[in-house]
C-alpha cells in the first residue's frame, strides 16, 4: 500500500515537473521573441523616470568612427534631457579605470563604456556595481554589462565573403595568402570577427588554414602597416593577397604596407576588406583603381539612437536582453552611394 502511494507521488511529481518545464520553456521563447522583435521605434518610446546623469567613456578620439559614436551619444542625451559626462579612455586600461572613478565621484546614474582591454572589465564594473549604475558596453563585453555593438562573427563573415567574391570574380578564386590583422587584446568576442572574416574568404575560395597569416595590429594604422610589412618579407612570391582587418584603419594600414613594402609579385593582385565602412574607407573605395574591396558597415552615427533609450530603460529599472546588436551590411563600391551618398 505504501509502495503504491509512493509510486503515485513520484509519477505525479514527474508529470508536474514536465508541465512546469514546458511552461518555462514557452515563457522563455515568448520573452526572447518579444526582445528580438522590439523595433527601434519601440525601444525609443521611453521617458526617464527622473533627472539622470550619464557617463560616456569613448574608446579614443583619434578616429572618425569614435567621433560619430560620441556625436550620436551627445545628440541623444540632449534629445532625452540627460546630463552627459564625457571621458576619453585613450585605448588604455588604466585610463579607463581612472575615468570610472571620475564617473563614480560625479554621481552618474548609468554608464556607456567603450574600452578594449578585457582584463580591466571586472575592476571597472565593480565600481559601477557599487553605486548601482547600469552599464552598456560597446563592442567589447564587460561582466554584468549589457552588450551593444557588432554581431562579431556575422559582421566578419560578411566582409570575408565580400573579399572572397572579389577574388572569385577577378582572380578566378585564387588567393595565395590571407593576412589577418587582429586585435588579441580585446578578447575572444572580437576574435570572432577575425574568424568570421577568414572563414568567409575560405567559404568562397577554398583557401587553406596554412595560408592564413595572423597578425596583431594593436588597433592602429601605423602598427598594422608595420606588422604587414614584416610579414611580406616572408612571402615575396605571393601574387594574390587578401588583407582582412577588424577595423578600417588597420585595413588601410595593410594596403599601405603592400604598396610600400611589398615585392613586385605582392603588388600584382591585392585587396583589403575591413570593418565599419567609415569615411576613410568610403574615400578609399571611391579612388580610381582602388584596392579597398569593401567593409562591413556598423553605422556608428546611429549607435546613440539605440544605446541611450536602452540605458534609460535600465536606469528606470526595466530588464533588457543581455546583448543588443546593430544590423550589418557589406558596403562596396557597388552599393556605397545607396548608404552613403557622395557629398
Amino acid at each position: 500500500m505504501k509502495d503504491s502511494i509512493l509510486r503515485r507521488i513520484v509519477m505525479f511529481t514527474k508529470k508536474l515537473f514536465t508541465i512546469l518545464s514546458a511552461l518555462l520553456f514557452v515563457l522563455i521563447l515568448v520573452v526572447g521573441a518579444f526582445a528580438e522583435q522590439m523595433s527601434l521605434e519601440e525601444l525609443r518610446a521611453v521617458t526617464p523616470d527622473k533627472s539622470y546623469k550619464v557617463g560616456f567613456a569613448n574608446l579614443h578620439e583619434n578616429h572618425v568612427f569614435m567621433w560619430r559614436v560620441r556625436e550620436s551619444i551627445q545628440r541623444n542625451c540632449e534629445e532625452y534631457g540627460l546630463e552627459c559626462v564625457m571621458a576619453n579612455n585613450n585605448v588604455d586600461g588604466m585610463t579607463a579605470l581612472s575615468n570610472a572613478d571620475t564617473f563614480v565621484t560625479q554621481g552618474v546614474n548609468g554608464v556607456v563604456e567603450f574600452q578594449s582591454h578585457v582584463e580591466f572589465g571586472e575592476a571597472i564594473m565593480e565600481k559601477f556595481n557599487d553605486i548601482g549604475a547600469p552599464v552598456i558596453a560597446i563592442d567589447i563585453p564587460m561582466p554584468g554589462a549589457t552588450f551593444f555593438g557588432a554581431n562579431n562573427y556575422e559582421a566578419g563573415y560578411l566582409a570575408g565573403e565580400g573579399g572572397g567574391n572579389y577574388a572569385k570574380a577577378h582572380w578566378d578564386g585564387r588567393v595565395d595568402k590571407l593576412l589577418s590583422i587582429e586585435l588579441p587584446q580585446s578578447g575572444d568576442v572580437v576574435m570572432q570577427r577575425s574568424r568570421g572574416m577568414w572563414e568567409g574568404v575560405q567559404a568562397v575560395t577554398g583557401l587553406g588554414d596554412e595560408d592564413i597569416i595572423h597578425l596583431d595590429g594593436k588597433e592602429t594604422q601605423d602598427t598594422a602597416r608595420q606588422v604587414v610589412c614584416d610579414a611580406l618579407q616572408g612571402i615575396p612570391d605571393a601574387e594574390y593577397l587578401v588583407v582582412t582587418a577588424v577595423n578600417d584603419e588597420m585595413a588601410l594600414g595593410g594596403l599601405a604596407a603592400i604598396e610600400t613594402c611589398g615585392s613586385s609579385a605582392n603588388q600584382k593582385n591585392y585587396i583589403a576588406v575591413g570593418q565599419s565602412a567609415d569615411e576613410a574607407a568610403q574615400a578609399a573605395m571611391r579612388e580610381e583603381g582602388s584596392h579597398f574591396a569593401g567593409s562591413t558597415a556598423y553605422f556608428p552615427e546611429r549607435y546613440g539612437d539605440y544605446i541611450i533609450p536602452a540605458l534609460i530603460r535600465l536606469m528606470n529599472g526595466e530588464k533588457l536582453p543581455p546583448e543588443l546588436f546593430m544590423g550589418h551590411t557589406f558596403i562596396s563600391i557597388e552599393n556605397l552611394d545607396q548608404y552613403y551618398p557622395k557629398q
